[in-house]
């Protein structure tokens, strides 16, 4: 296309070829101001109407204030899933670490189970047989005289072990426990057991309890008559009581007369024929005890013995 001649209008209102900033540098003594103002006539009014055109948009925005609380939350259950992330691989990578760690050590301990210990006990059966072997030899070569204090020594040896662990067995060596007590107070906080198919040990004839007896002056006493007796059928007693304290002893001597005269009736009642029998004697001891026990007051009789006795027909 060919170009048409270019008005003398329009090559006046072009910008030189140094461009706009090149003509207002150009002469320093003219007003830069004035020079824009003169290059862009409609710049002020095209300054303006951007500035409406921009309020204009913004007054179409919505300010959206966000609080404090909706990005704090955000942010820390964020960082709490975090930390529970990496709680969770910790824990995880804790357990798979114990969990190899017990394998691998039950895995080398039954390596070693199988394969190391049978030769450790094949070797230490060597090294044995290898010093019964020596001690042999060594005691082949003894004189016969040397054999014999050896067998000696080695039987008294194994006696003395034997019987001092008896001794330890049955805590005879160590036993500070004192046998002896003066009252069943001492006892009153203590529990025992027995076994009842064992032997056991009567708990007032025991030498561990202390014995309250005293002997009955003798006693001659006329025996109830029989159709077979004589005419004076006659009895001769000594008794030793056994109390279960020491103020029976004192009561019974305070009152002497009173009860020998009672043990004379419960005799007077029995025949010659009942007293020549054993069962005869235990029934007269079991009917004195009775009889005592009713008339004193502090204490009991445990036990009547029968010291020394004569019955006549």
């Amino acid at each position: 296309m060919s170009q048409g001649p270019v008005d003398e209008k329009d090559k006046n209102t072009q910008p030189p070829p140094g461009g706009l900033l090149d003509e207002l540098e150009s002469d320093p003594n003219e007003d830069p101001e004035a020079l824009l103002a003169e290059a862009i006539p409609d710049l002020e009014k095209n300054m303006k109407q951007l500035q409406s055109d921009f309020i204009g948009l913004n007054a179409d925005i919505q300010s959206i204030e966000f609080g404090d609380e909706t990005p704090t939350t955000a942010s820390y259950s964020s960082s709490t899933k975090l930390r529970l992330i990496k709680f969770k691989k910790k824990v995880t990578h804790w357990f798979i670490n114990l969990a190899e760690k017990i394998f691998y050590r039950l895995k080398y301990f039954f390596i070693w189970l199988i394969i190391e210990l049978p030769k450790k006990l094949l070797s230490l059966w060597n090294n044995f047989t290898k010093h019964i072997k020596s001690i042999s030899h060594v005691f082949t070569h003894w004189s016969g005289k040397r054999r014999i204090l050896f067998i000696v020594s080695f039987v008294f040896l194994s006696i003395t072990l034997y019987f001092y662990f008896k001794l330890v067995k049955s805590n005879m060596l160590f036993n500070d426990d004192f046998h002896f007590y003066g009252s069943m107070e001492e006892l009153s906080d203590h529990s025992f057991t027995y076994d009842l198919d064992g032997e056991t040990e009567p708990f007032y004839n025991s030498p561990r309890v202390k014995v309250y007896s005293f002997k009955m002056k003798p006693v001659v006493v006329n025996l109830k008559r029989e159709k077979d007796s004589d005419e004076n059928p006659m009895s001769f007693f000594e008794f030793i009581f056994v109390g279960n304290s020491g103020d029976v002893v004192v009561e019974f001597k305070d009152r002497e007369s009173e009860l020998i005269d009672l043990v004379e009736r419960v005799i007077e009642k029995k025949t010659f024929e009942s007293l020549d029998t054993i069962e005869g004697k235990e029934e007269l001891k079991q009917d004195i005890r009775k009889e005592l026990n009713k008339k004193l007051t502090d204490g009991v009789i445990k036990k009547v013995e029968i010291h020394n006795f004569f019955i006549k027909p």
